[in-house]
């Protein structure tokens, strides 16, 4: 059992900063959110990479496992090193107040753009998903950016990302995220991180959620 005390260590060490940000009062309209990310990865060859991921999420003040989501896809790398493409399928189940599950499917494919400058690492993901489920057919424009130190022992991140919703014709979510990552062996990582949402139009946006995440990756 000795070999996973490093980890646990670690992982307490990255935890307690994510939680103690939810110190502070929550304001009218504003949910703090707990969620388990487990990611998947496999290089088939230089060209072709299997990417999948599951996570369950805790709203309505972590006290509610209320949605879930899982995905599962191939990213396809082009001739040049910068640019890839990303084709995914996406299933997220929420929990209704009657204590149904609904569904909604996406499936999306999404241009992926990567730019290393010395250590820091740039990403950019632009996503197109078509949406269906039970309230309908509609469309999202997602485009992802991201900073990572990714050679590091402990690899900080920084993300933003900014939904555009087709429904409202108006860009109605902007979600930003700080966090930090410990390779523990070639093929697992783990990590914690701290996201912000804040929705509305233009005229009105505030703070929606907060949300503490933590997630186990593997690669082979």
């Amino acid at each position: 059992m000795r070999i996973f005390h490093p980890s646990v260590r670690c992982f307490r060490r990255m935890a307690i900063p994510a939680f103690l940000t939810f110190s502070a009062p929550l304001h009218a309209g504003q949910d703090a959110s707990l969620r388990l990310d487990l990611n998947f990865s496999h290089a088939f060859n230089r060209d072709f990479q299997s990417v999948s991921y599951l996570f369950f999420q805790a709203n309505d003040g972590m006290s509610n496992f209320n949605y879930n989501e899982w995905g599962s896809g191939v990213l396809v790398r082009t001739r040049k090193e910068w640019l890839a493409l990303l084709f995914f399928f996406q299933v997220g189940c929420s929990k209704t107040d009657n204590g149904n599950w609904r569904s909604e499917h996406r499936p999306s494919v999404s241009v992926v753009l990567t730019k290393k400058v010395r250590r820091l690492q740039l990403t950019n993901q632009l996503r197109y998903e078509y949406l269906f489920g039970p309230v309908g057919y509609d469309y999202r424009i997602k485009n992802t950016a991201g900073l990572s130190l990714p050679d590091l022992p402990l690899q900080p991140s920084l993300g933003w990302e900014m939904y555009y919703e087709h429904r409202d014709g108006a860009v109605v979510l902007h979600r930003f995220k700080v966090g930090i990552t410990r390779k523990i062996s070639k093929h697992v990582s783990i990590g914690c991180y701290y996201r912000m949402d804040v929705a509305g139009p233009v005229h009105a946006r505030a703070l929606s959620r907060q949300l503490a995440g933590f997630h186990l990756s593997f690669r082979c």
